[in-house]
């Protein structure tokens, strides 16, 4: 059996999801992508759990992709794979997440960046602690930013932010993104589980059908359903596809790798 890479637990109606991999920062990779799927498939099957918590092991929320694993070549040709099929699906943890039923508070507790800030992108309610970092960073590795930071990051912080924190790759600290509508409040680290737990067990109080509802009417609302997201899904995965297999994105975590600035040459 392999390593408990996302760790799930339940307390009362409330259901704590944890990005298990520390000493990684949490970063994501096929394994871990699959625990977390199976997590939120459980959560979602228990009629005991109303509203789940979604979090980080250790000081980070998740570091995006793990570049050491997820980028290795037959890793990444197998990640691809699902973006070059004739009608391609985004990427799957972040979907997985969007497409959640129940209500979703994401506890960041350190740095989401990459995937890791799609993920508390797409949960309902966002808080984080004072040590929080979000960032984008897809154009310093040249590549695309997922769904979550394309419609749900303007729906946020407005599209002219959006468009600076994309364009730039610039990290936000927990100060910031609380002013700019990024979370929804700064909670002090020792007690960030707490409050989020605290804040999901507040709403798994309420009647469960109403909490579907409203979840689902807030989606529509916002046009983040599948539905709505699916053609500029099938364009990131499009894009995605071309540009790893540029000169510059191998220079960039060819760069990251190294320690070192990279040198872009358009190709």
């Amino acid at each position: 059996m392999g390593a408990e890479l996302v760790c799930y637990e339940v307390d009362g109606q409330v259901a704590t999801i944890t990005l298990n991999r520390p000493d990684a920062m949490n970063a994501l990779t096929l394994e871990v992508g699959e625990q977390l799927d199976a997590a939120l498939r459980k959560a979602e099957a228990s009629d005991d759990v109303r509203c789940a918590v979604l979090t980080g092991a250790g000081k980070a929320f998740c570091a995006g992709d793990d570049v050491n694993e997820a980028w290795q070549e037959e890793n990444l040709q197998r990640g691809l794979a699902p973006l070059k099929k004739a009608i391609p699906r985004p990427t799957p943890e972040t979907l997985r997440v969007l497409e959640f039923e129940k209500p979703l508070v994401a506890a960041v507790n350190g740095v989401a960046v990459g995937v890791g800030m799609d993920l508390a992108l797409v949960a309902d309610i966002r808080l984080a602690n004072q040590y929080a970092r979000f960032g984008g960073l897809y154009v310093n590795f040249n590549l695309v930013a997922d769904f979550a930071s394309l419609r749900r990051l303007p729906q946020l912080v407005g599209p002219s932010k959006a468009a600076e924190l994309l364009f730039t790759g610039d990290l936000v600290d927990a100060t910031e993104a609380e002013r700019i509508g990024l979370v929804s409040r700064v909670v002090d680290a020792g007690e960030l589980v707490d409050e989020a737990q605290a804040l999901a067990a507040k709403i798994a109080s309420k009647p469960p059908e109403a909490l579907r509802a409203i979840k689902a009417g807030l989606a529509k609302g916002t046009l983040m359903t599948y539905a709505d997201l699916a053609g500029l899904g099938e364009y990131i995965s499009r894009t995605l596809v071309g540009l790893f297999e540029t000169k510059d994105h191998a220079e960039a975590v060819s760069a990251f790798m190294a320690g070192r600035e990279p040198e872009f040459t358009g190709e």
